[in-house]
């Protein structure tokens, strides 16, 4: 049980990474293209 929470924990940090990451930058390119 210990182990899936890891698994679990890992998966929920790696998200929020790359959402902290792809956000500003998918509004930096569309301020950029004027979308």
């Amino acid at each position: 049980m210990t182990q899936l929470l890891k698994q679990v924990g890992r998966a929920s940090v790696s998200v929020l990474l790359t959402v902290t990451i792809v956000v500003p930058v998918a509004l930096f390119c569309e301020a950029l293209l004027g979308f």
